[in-house]
């Protein structure tokens, strides 16, 4: 009888030590410090996408402008486009879509308004390296753009001194990409879509 009254008081004492302790640490901890500004754990700011960003007729900003430009949330981004990291920033009227792991590609704009349509990151303005698209947004808007790339194979091989030779690159299988839908014609508010 003893030896059950024991093994009982143990198992108690061991499971109220146990409770004592999980909510001690359950009480909050005092606030932290806040993040220092240019630290990379700070996310950009972010503005839901609404009819109210984009009023105005200003002229389209300079670069410098865009290296604060805030990244509108609220897009609906598919699969592809998450996979190439695509994004689209304002600043007032003016946007700006970029897919940062799409290399080599060529964008177009396949229907729609073409007012105030540039592509940026390329000599003759429509493909190369880190492409962007950058255009206004007003009510009545219907946009479609298209970015591709090739799927590339590279010829290389080890030379006689130790050093990598390439016999070039050839596009084989399908080409690759994402496409960027604008409705601002459907209702007051504009939806943007990353496919």
């Amino acid at each position: 009888m003893k030896s059950r009254r024991a093994t009982a008081l143990f198992l108690f004492v061991v499971l109220s030590t146990s409770f004592h302790m999980a909510s001690a640490d359950s009480t909050p901890s005092a606030p932290s410090a806040p993040l220092p500004s240019g630290s990379a754990s700070v996310p950009p700011p972010r503005d839901p996408l609404s009819a109210a960003l984009f009023t105005g007729t200003s002229k389209a900003p300079p670069e410098q402008a865009w290296k604060n430009a805030t990244l509108i949330s609220g897009i609906r981004i598919g699969a592809d486009a998450a996979r190439h990291s695509c994004h689209v920033k304002h600043i007032a009227e003016w946007v700006r879509v970029d897919c940062d792991d799409m290399r080599a590609a060529r964008v177009d704009i396949l229907a729609g308004e073409k007012r105030d349509f540039t592509v940026l990151g390329s000599s003759d303005g429509f493909h190369g390296e880190n492409m962007t698209a950058q255009f206004s947004m007003r009510p009545g808007d219907r946009r479609i753009i298209q970015w591709i790339m090739s799927d590339t194979w590279s010829f290389v091989w080890l030379g006689e001194n130790g050093d990598w030779l390439s016999g070039g690159s050839e596009s084989r299988g399908a080409m690759l990409g994402v496409v960027v839908q604008v409705d601002w014609a459907s209702g007051p508010e504009p939806i943007i879509s990353i496919f």
